[in-house]
């Protein structure tokens, strides 16, 4: 007579069997995750990759996501990880789906994925990965998504022929050889292809190597354009520099409105007449001394003028008065202007007459005029 026990039993057994096997596997991925934060030692990963990994849907480790609690996601994207994995680190996570190191610096050869044919996602880009591209990952029948650009990759592409793989990218690499001439590598374009090996060209050798620059050659040619628009600016904004230098520093004479210089036999029209003892320049020199405008007013047109010694004076040259003024209708006006005594006010130092030109000169006053202080 069978025993009523027995099917109990059995129960038990197998419930037994499925939590073992569930645990083991547990273990296993804990220890995978364990080995990967071993070989990056990065102190984030160190600090965080602690405890339990993956309870039922949730994963309380960075980068990890999990369903039933096996592991499904790895993402460590642009966090500068740094370690050379081994080939076999992922072979027990069978339920991996997606898997991205992405804009680290991973290097060593491309880990196995032989085991794992689940995986969709792959995205090892931006490394120092070298190497072959694993044979079998041909197998991986779910595959769609495939980024293994700037590496440093060798060898020939596979034969990859997936119906779903809609991503693929082995740019900027070492690849050699003919593309393979499957009906999924002969969708992509020749940007998945580009900057590799000699010899890369497709199933027809329709084009040959792609020498498109690099990201390193692209980003020294940039800095190369941009110190050359820095050097041309900088020469246009010198030589803007010299001609406003010229035109302000144009010489006195240069700049006033006249016709002619009166010089008498004796010279005495071509000197300045000083209000006090400040003479020590004639006026020639203030003709030749350097000069640049400084503004226009209801009276004449200013000017600063650098005489050879480095002393400035402002000039201003007297327009607006009436037709035929004499000499002595000059010397009147000149007289009332400096009879003008104020602290505020700067004094007349020396005044010029002829019959086309009336110039009084000041001393120069370097923090600014009355206007701008005004406004």
């Amino acid at each position: 007579m069978e025993s009523p026990l027995l099917p109990k039993y059995l129960l038990i057994v197998i419930l037994f069997s499925h939590y073992s096997t569930t645990i083991a596997q547990y273990e296993q991925e804990r220890d995978t995750l364990y080995a990967l934060k071993h070989t990056f030692n990065d102190p984030f990963l160190n600090d965080n990759w602690n405890g339990l990994h993956c309870y039922e849907n949730t994963s309380f480790w960075y980068g990890i996501q999990c369903i039933n609690g096996r592991i499904t996601s790895i993402l460590l994207e642009n966090r500068g990880l740094s370690g050379n994995p081994s080939a076999v680190s992922l072979v027990v996570l069978s339920e991996l789906v997606t898997l991205s190191f992405k804009n680290n610096l991973v290097y060593g050869n491309i880990m196995d994925f032989c085991y794992n044919h689940k995986l969709k996602d792959i995205d090892l880009s931006e490394n120092m990965l070298e190497g072959p591209i694993p044979p079998c990952s041909i197998n991986l029948e779910l595959l769609r998504s495939l980024q293994l650009q700037q590496n440093h990759l060798s060898g020939m592409i596979p034969e990859f022929n997936q119906a779903g793989l809609t991503v693929f990218n082995v740019s900027y690499n070492n690849i050699s050889g003919p593309i393979p001439g499957t009906t999924t590598l002969r969708s992509f374009t020749a940007d998945s292809y580009a900057n590799n090996g000699p010899n890369m060209c497709d199933p027809l050798c329709h084009f040959s190597e792609i020498n498109t620059p690099t990201p390193i050659e692209s980003k020294k040619e940039s800095i190369a354009i941009a110190f050359m628009v820095l050097d041309i600016i900088g020469l246009v904004t010198v030589i803007l520099l010299m001609v406003l230098y010229c035109k302000r520093s144009s010489k006195f004479k240069n700049l006033i409105k006249r016709r002619h210089f009166e010089e008498t036999s004796d010279g005495d029209g071509m000197k300045l007449v000083f209000m006090a003892d400040d003479g020590g320049f004639e006026l020639n020199e203030l003709m030749g001394a350097a000069a640049e405008g400084l503004g226009k007013g209801v009276c004449g047109d200013s000017y600063k003028a650098t005489l050879n010694d480095g002393v400035a004076v402002v000039v201003k040259q007297l327009r607006g008065l009436k037709p035929l003024m004499s000499k002595e209708e000059f010397m009147k006006m000149v007289r009332m202007i400096a009879d003008q005594k104020h602290p505020n006010l700067l004094p007349l130092m020396a005044y010029w007459c002829s019959e086309d030109v009336k110039l009084l000169v000041y001393r120069y006053a370097k923090n600014g005029n009355l206007f701008n202080r005004l406004h």
